[in-house]
Formats: C-alpha cells, sequence, structure tokens
C-alpha cells in the first residue's frame, strides 16, 4: 500500500519495544538527512528532504500576493493559497513464509520519504523594516506547522513498525495479508486525523490573522497543504 503525503516501504520485522522513534523534520535545505531503524527481521528508512520557494514584497499587501501567486507551484491556488507542503510517501513491502500449519511475516521494509516545502526570503532582497517582525512570525508558524505534518508520518511510521513486529502467526496467508493490510490502513488514517486536525486549527488562524490584519492576508487562506500516499507490496507472490 502507497500513501502520498510520505512514503513507506514494508518489506522486514522491526522490533522496537519501550522506544519512541523521534526525528528533527529539519534538515537543511536541499540535503537529505536519513534515518534507519532496526530491528529483528526488519528495517524503518525515514528521507527528510527540504525545498525552499523564494519570496519578496515591500509591504505586507504585496508579500500576500507574491505568495498567492507562488501557490500553484506548491500546490494550492490564487483563490485558496498554499504556503507550505509536506508531501509524504510510504512503501511497505512484506514477505510471506507458509508452512502447513501456518504462515508468518518473514520479513518487512518499510520506506517514508517526507519532502517539505517552505518559503524562504529571496537572498537578493533585503526583508523591509516595517515587515520584518511580520514576515518572521509567519515564516516561523509555516515552518512549524509542516514539521508538525512531518512528525505525524513519523510517529506514524513508527506505530506501524511497531505493530508489524508484533503481528503474530496467522493460521494462512490470507489473514496474515489481512492483518497487515489492516494495520497499514489504522496507521494511516490515524495520521490524517492528525493531520486534518491540524489543518483545521491553521485556518482558524489565518481567519484571525485576516481579521487583525484588515484582510492583508486572504481570508481562510490555508497555509499548508498535506499530501500522503501509501503502498503495500506482498512480495511472496
Amino acid at each position: 500500500m502507497m500513501a502520498r503525503s510520505a512514503r513507506w516501504y514494508p518489506a522486514a520485522i522491526l522490533m522496537v519495544i519501550g522506544m519512541s522513534l523521534s526525528m528533527d523534520c529539519s534538515c537543511a535545505e536541499g540535503a537529505v538527512d536519513t534515518h534507519i531503524e532496526a530491528a529483528g527481521n526488519g528495517r524503518l528508512f525515514i528521507n527528510d528532504f527540504v525545498e525552499r520557494y523564494d519570496v519578496f514584497a515591500s509591504d505586507l499587501n504585496e508579500l500576500s500576493r507574491r505568495m498567492a501567486q507562488s501557490a500553484g507551484d506548491v500546490g494550492g491556488d490564487a483563490e485558496a493559497p498554499v504556503y507550505g507542503l509536506t508531501e509524504s510517501v510510504l512503501e511497505v513491502v512484506w514477505a510471506l513464509e507458509p508452512t502447513p500449519e501456518s504462515c508468518r511475516v518473514g520479513h518487512f521494509y518499510l520506506d517514508l520519504d517526507v519532502t517539505t516545502i517552505l518559503p524562504h526570503w529571496s537572498e537578493q532582497h533585503h526583508v523591509p523594516a516595517a515587515i520584518l517582525g511580520e514576515w518572521k512570525r509567519l515564516s516561523e508558524y509555516i515552518d512549524d506547522h509542516e514539521a508538525r505534518h512531518c512528525a505525524n508520518s513519523v510517529d506514524a511510521a513508527n506505530k506501524m513498525l511497531q505493530e508489524l513486529a508484533a503481528m503474530p502467526v496467522a493460521a494462512t496467508c490470507q489473514e496474515a495479508r489481512q492483518s497487515l493490510h489492516r494495520i497499514v490502513s489504522r496507521a494511516w488514517y490515524q495520521r490524517e486525523l492528525k493531520d486534518r486536525l491540524l489543518d483545521d486549527g491553521s485556518r482558524r488562524f489565518s481567519e484571525r490573522v485576516s481579521g487583525r490584519c484588515q484582510k492583508r492576508y486572504a481570508k481562510g487562506t490555508a497555509t499548508s497543504f498535506n499530501k500522503w500516499t501509501s503502498f503495500s507490496r506482498d512480495d511472496f507472490g
């Protein structure tokens, strides 16, 4: 199963006991920060990549307009600008080992790729003193918001890792496949719920900002857009 907003690869059983996987979700621009967790027959790979798009402006109105114009490249549109994006792709791959009496997961791999797109003030332009404070608050808010989306994906991968590792031997390979798909789907939808709650809070924040700034930002603007894709594959035929 593949999920887009984070990338997963299932292919071996990872046993993580009493440990929670944590990741900074803030690697340097243009760099790929790779984390590898291993246990038992499994591997979990987490690849964190950050991209930034340039913005500059002379005042808040121009800043809002320029960021809205960039929304199409990030994933939104002019009517509902998206200032940040977290895209996660998870691939899960497993191999089943049947016997005449039972079926177990011989190994599995999880591969999670998280790409975060954030605004960055163009190095060719100075930030005007009149909007320096507003720009700093906005960019820090977006950075933090997208880092939370990244953390949600990492938490989901870690939860899946632990549940797959703890999966008991099944009577048949069909039952094993059903259990595997339930684990992947449950972690996916729980992450999706967390992301929706996070984005709902972001929209409320945007509406408050719109009122305080006398609509210098578009009312109802979404500061973030989150994509999630998940793939799973049974290597055992």
